[in-house]
């Protein structure tokens, strides 16, 4: 009897050395995270997590010039320095990125005439768009928005608005309206591209064409901030990540016929 409840002890004391001994890694593990990220002058990423080790992922900086000239587009000089250390989830890069793309963004604002069946009656939509091509000599531009805010098939006039207006973001009165107009688009990939010609406000204002990027070089997990003007309210900024880089989806533009597209998933709120 004496043996057994000594063999019986001493399984329970293992248990319990196991036991303390996993959730003593499981603890290590699940409070090991990144603290900081550098690129070296070798061009290789450093990843330093909150215990004090660190990881070398390898070269992931090409030479100079490779992605473009000096200080043009971020590299040596403008956004950051060789070595330059990066916290990881810093809200400055947030800020910084936001501010971008504000310069880049337009509210949009169509109206359409239709037929309510006892009056022809004003039906209004509202988006926004992103400068695409911008001369601020000239004070032209080319903005790209979705083919559903400038489309109503109730219109009476045309399907497309044939009265369109933008606003500069932080310029959203009257007085500050630019007129613009619809030169081409496509049902099928929800696109309209508009023009707006001489307007002394982007002569005047700090806007700049869009910094466009190659949908092959997203991937998960990174993060996506999401500029529009929901509610027709005003632009606003939300941010969440890449969810899924590619997929396909059945959405209807006109509210009959369907069509496929090929998006990114984003958790970023959007109204």
């Amino acid at each position: 009897m004496k043996k057994n409840l000594t063999k019986g002890l001493i399984l329970v004391l293992s248990l319990l050395i196991v036991c303390i001994f996993l959730l003593s890694s499981c603890d290590s593990l699940s409070f090991r995270s990144i603290k900081s990220a550098e690129i070296n002058k070798a061009g290789e990423l450093i990843l330093t997590y909150t215990d004090g080790t660190y990881q070398n992922l390898g070269t992931v900086k090409g030479e100079d010039g490779t992605n473009g000239t000096d200080g043009t587009n971020g590299t040596d000089g403008k956004d950051g320095k060789d070595g330059a250390t990066i916290i990881v989830g810093d809200s400055g890069d947030t800020a910084f990125a936001v501010s971008q793309a504000l310069k880049s963004t337009v509210s949009v604002f169509c109206t359409f005439n239709v037929n309510t069946g006892t009056s022809i009656a004003t039906s209004n939509s509202a988006g926004a768009g992103v400068i695409y091509k911008c001369n601020k000599e000239s004070g032209d531009a080319i903005i790209i928005t979705n083919y559903h805010v400038v489309y109503d098939k109730h219109s009476i006039d045309s399907p497309i608005s044939t009265n369109i207006n933008i606003f500069l973001y932080g310029s959203e009165f009257a007085e500050m309206m630019i007129p613009a107009t619809y030169i081409g688009g496509s049902m099928n990939y929800d696109i309209a591209v508009l023009k707006v010609t001489n307007s002394e406000f982007i002569k005047n204002s700090d806007v700049s064409a869009v910094n466009v990027r190659s949908s092959s070089e997203i991937h998960v997990g990174e993060s996506a901030i999401a500029v529009g003007n929901p509610k027709a309210e005003g632009i606003s900024a939300s941010k969440g990540i890449i969810s899924r880089d590619s997929e396909e989806i059945t959405i209807s533009i006109d509210g009959s016929s369907s069509v496929e597209m090929r998006v990114m998933r984003i958790d970023t709120p959007v109204n």
